[in-house]
C-alpha cells in the first residue's frame, strides 16, 4: 500500500501558491512517485480546481453529521474508490485543503469539537490503510494569521465584522490556539501517523521559498523541471480596502458566488498600486504581543514537542507603521463598488431572464 500524506494548512499560510504548484507539477511529481490525485468536481462547492481535498473533508463532516454519502452531487463514493485505488500502489499520494484543518473550530454542533472530527479522520484513513500516514501543517504566529485571516474572509464575503469585534468572536480563541488541533490530531492518530509541524514564519524569513520547504520536509525529490507559479496568488487586500469593503458589504445575504468573484477581483485591482507597506499593522502598541502571550502555553507545548524545545515563532514585532485611514481613498473605493453595483444588478437580470 501507499504512504498517504494530508497537508492540512493551515490557512494564511501560503497554501493557494502550494496547490496550484501540486496541481501544475502533477506529471513531474507523479515521475517522482507522488500522486497529486484529482478527484471529481464536488458540484455544490465553489473551490478552486486546484485544491484536491475537499473531497475527504466533505467526506468526514457527512459521516460525523449522519449524513447521506450516496448524494449525487457530491460524489462520494466515486471518489472514496479513486482514493482507495491510488493508496495500492507503492508510492505516495498526496491530499491538500487548508480547511481539513478549520473542522476544530466549534461552530454549530458538538459533533464538530476536534477530537470527534480527528478521530473520525483518523477512522477513515485506517479503512483506506495506508502503509504510512504523514500530516503536515504549517503554523502563522497569531496575530500575523488573525489579520491575514480577517481581511481574507472581508475579501471573500464572509465577514462583515470591523477588525476587533471579528478578533474577539467566542471562536477565535479555539482557531488561534495551535495546540489544540496538533492534540486532536496526534491523540485520534497516535503513533500510526508521522506529523510535521512547521513555522510558516520561519519559512518566509529563511530565503527559502514554500515549495522547497515543503518538499525537503516530506523527503520529495526536487526536480528541475517543476513549474514555480510566478504570478501572486491569493492576493491580500489593503487595510484601507478592507475599510471600504465594510461598508459596501462585499458579501452580504443574497449575493451570487458570481457577483462576489467579481467584487473580489475588483477588490484586489483596486489596491493593488496602494498596498500596505511592508510592517503596517491594525494593532495598537503591545496589543499583538499581549494576544500572542494568550496563547504562549500552547506554543510551549508545540515547540517542546515538533521543535526540540526550539522557537516556533519570533519574538520581534511591528513597532512602526500603525495603520491610518486614508479617507480619500477609501472613498474612492466605496464609490468604485458604488458604480459596479448597477452592472452586477444587469448582470443578475439577464442571468435569470435565460
Amino acid at each position: 500500500m501507499g504512504e498517504l500524506i494530508l497537508h492540512i494548512g493551515t490557512r494564511k499560510t501560503g497554501t493557494t501558491a502550494l496547490q496550484h504548484f501540486f496541481f501544475d507539477n502533477r506529471e513531474v511529481l507523479l515521475k517522482n512517485g507522488v500522486d497529486y490525485i484529482q478527484f471529481t468536481r464536488q458540484k455544490s462547492a465553489p473551490y478552486s480546481y486546484s485544491v484536491n481535498g475537499v473531497f475527504l473533508r466533505q467526506y468526514c463532516r457527512a459521516l460525523l453529521l449522519q449524513k447521506a454519502i450516496d448524494d449525487p452531487v457530491s460524489d462520494f463514493e466515486d471518489n472514496y474508490e479513486r482514493l482507495n485505488n491510488a493508496l495500492k500502489g507503492e508510492g505516495k499520494v498526496l491530499i491538500s485543503d487548508e480547511n481539513l484543518s478549520a473542522f476544530y473550530v466549534q461552530k454549530y454542533d458538538k459533533q464538530y469539537n476536534p477530537k470527534k472530527y480527528w478521530g473520525e479522520m483518523a477512522r477513515i484513513v485506517k479503512e483506506l490503510g495506508p502503509s504510512h500516514t504523514t500530516i503536515i501543517v504549517y503554523l502563522r504566529r497569531q496575530d500575523e494569521y488573525v489579520i491575514s485571516s480577517w481581511k481574507e474572509e472581508l475579501k471573500g464575503g464572509w465577514t462583515d465584522k470591523p477588525f476587533r469585534e471579528y478578533l474577539n468572536h467566542a471562536d477565535r480563541k479555539n482557531e488561534l490556539d495551535y495546540s489544540i488541533l496538533l492534540d486532536a490530531i496526534q491523540s485520534s492518530f497516535g503513533p500510526s501517523a508521522k506529523i510535521i509541524v512547521r513555522s510558516y514564519n520561519q519559512v518566509a524569513y529563511s530565503g527559502i521559498d514554500i515549495f522547497h520547504d515543503f518538499c525537503d520536509s516530506l523527503g520529495i525529490a526536487w526536480d528541475s523541471d517543476y513549474i514555480i507559479p510566478k504570478r501572486r496568488l491569493n492576493e491580500s487586500i489593503s487595510f484601507d480596502m478592507a475599510e471600504a469593503l465594510l461598508k459596501v458589504k462585499l458579501g452580504k445575504p443574497g449575493r451570487s458566488r458570481g457577483e462576489k468573484r467579481v467584487r473580489k477581483k475588483l477588490a484586489v485591482k483596486l489596491c493593488r498600486n496602494h498596498p500596505d507597506p511592508k510592517g503596517t499593522t491594525i494593532f495598537v502598541t503591545g496589543e499583538a504581543e499581549r494576544l500572542v502571550e494568550e496563547f504562549s502555553d500552547g506554543n510551549r507545548i508545540i515547540e517542546e514537542v515538533y521543535f526540540d524545545n526550539k522557537k516556533l515563532f519570533s519574538d520581534e514585532f511591528t513597532t512602526s507603521h500603525a495603520w491610518r485611514p486614508n479617507r480619500f481613498r477609501i472613498a474612492m473605493y466605496r464609490i468604485a463598488f458604488l458604480c459596479l453595483e448597477p452592472a452586477l444588478w444587469l448582470r443578475s437580470i439577464f442571468r435569470t431572464s435565460r
